[in-house]
């Protein structure tokens, strides 16, 4: 019985149990397409100052938004990329997600209850917006228009007076990276960033506000998506967290030797962070339930 419930697939656990298992983690393909390119990633250190750590161009036209935040269930790849559509000036579906990697995204915090597009969306906005009015400035020097008479069309910066005089995002800069300063402020949750480029207001929207298909959803009905526990890693440990029963409480004695019984189970005592790690996952819960704490 033991070996069955090991080996059972997610889809076959959803067909049996009609459960919906909520990913919280971006699927690895995404991220390890995102260096498909190279020179479209953000530079190691992700310097926030940069416009390209936040937005680049491939050499195909596809636009790549790098979002510091993961997606806990909530849909938000799918308005991340509705919201740089719209600022940017391409289809929706020509917009690619990178989420929560960081050696690719600067750290724009957590995504709980609003933040992942109040805090988050907003950064995305102003970056998506700043890359459309520097592409437009680099067409105007490259087909001799002024600025004023161009506009962009999917992708495409034209003339207004002469549809014909035009030039693709991806002959523009494709493939390599807006190296535009960003002026911000502030870290994680925090972090705001100012760009010359003004929002567009809403009546303007072709984008925002229209019913898309959720990305994540065909991963989650069938079972493909890649989540947290999927994940293994080299010599990984499966932790958990002890928590106080008294908000403030912090952990003044850990008996260790009431978990000695557990296999590989070992303590983690930091400050006033307290857990338990363990190379397999019941062993952790074990371990968490077992351990004796004195807390303040």
């Amino acid at each position: 019985m033991q070996e069955e419930m090991v080996t059972l697939s997610r889809r076959a656990f959803l067909t049996s149990s009609g459960a919906l298992v909520v990913a919280i983690a971006a699927p690895a393909e995404w991220a390890n397409a995102a260096f498909a390119e190279g020179e479209t990633a953000a530079a190691a250190g992700l310097p926030r100052e940069k416009l390209s750590s936040y937005i680049s161009i491939e050499r195909d036209g596809t636009v790549v938004a790098y979002y510091g935040k993961i997606d806990g269930g909530q849909g938000l790849e799918t308005s991340v990329a509705q919201l740089v559509a719209e600022e940017v000036d391409v289809p929706w579906e020509r917009v690619r997600v990178v989420m929560g990697d960081t050696g690719q995204c600067v750290n724009m915090g957590g995504a709980t209850a609003g933040n992942g597009l109040r805090q988050g969306g907003i950064i995305m906005r102003q970056t998506a917006a700043e890359a459309r009015r520097l592409l437009i400035e680099m067409a105007s020097k490259n087909l001799g228009v002024p600025v004023a008479d161009l506009t962009v069309t999917d992708g495409v910066v034209h003339s207004v007076a002469d549809p014909k005089k035009s030039i693709s995002y991806a002959q523009l800069i494709g493939g390599r990276k807006f190296d535009s300063p960003v002026e911000w402020k502030g870290e994680a949750q925090q972090l705001t960033v100012k760009v010359q480029a003004p929002l567009k207001k809403p009546e303007e929207f072709k984008v925002i506000g229209k019913p898309y298909p959720r990305r994540d959803m065909p991963g989650k009905v069938f079972g493909t998506l890649q989540q947290v526990a999927d994940l293994k890693l080299p010599n990984m440990l499966h932790a958990r967290m002890l928590r106080p029963p008294v908000a403030g409480a912090v952990p003044v004695t850990v008996d260790e030797k009431s978990i000695a019984g557990i296999p590989g189970a070992k303590v983690v005592w930091i400050k006033n962070f307290l857990g338990v790690v363990a190379e397999k996952e019941w062993n952790a819960v074990r371990a968490a339930q077992a351990l004796k704490v004195t807390w303040s």
